[in-house]
C-alpha cells in the first residue's frame, strides 16, 4: 500500500486590535495516487506525486465567515512515480521552485 497522509502547520501571530491580521509561517505537505488507463500510455498504470510547501502566510479577516489568504513561499520534495502493470516504477523529482497563492477561505461559525 502506498499512501500520503496530508500535513498542513501553521503557526501565525495576530496583528491591529481586533486581530484581523495574521502573519506567519506555514507548512503543507500532500500528495495523491491516481489509478489511469490510457491508450496512449500503455506501459502506465498508476501516477504517484507528493510534494512539500514551507513560506510565509497572511490571513485578513474579511468577514465573520470569509477570510482572504495569501501564502508564499517555496516548493520542495517534488516526487513523481509512474507504476507499469508489471509493477515497474519509474520515480522522477523536481527543482525546488518558488509559488504564490491566494485564495478565500470559508471559515465555519464556531458552536455555542
Amino acid at each position: 500500500m502506498n499512501a500520503i497522509l496530508p500535513v498542513n502547520f501553521k503557526y501565525t501571530y495576530a496583528l491591529l486590535p481586533d486581530e484581523k491580521l495574521e502573519l506567519g509561517l506555514k507548512y503543507a505537505l500532500n500528495g495523491a495516487n491516481f489509478n489511469i488507463r490510457d491508450r496512449n500510455l500503455p506501459d502506465v498504470d498508476k501516477i504517484n506525486y507528493s510534494r512539500a510547501y514551507f513560506g510565509v502566510l497572511a490571513n485578513y479577516q474579511l468577514t465573520k465567515i470569509l477570510r482572504l489568504e495569501a501564502y508564499d513561499g517555496l516548493s520542495t520534495n517534488q516526487r513523481y512515480n509512474f507504476v507499469g502493470a508489471d509493477d515497474n516504477v519509474l520515480e522522477f523529482d523536481s527543482e525546488a521552485a518558488p509559488f504564490f497563492n491566494v485564495g478565500i477561505v470559508w471559515v465555519p461559525p464556531k458552536g455555542k
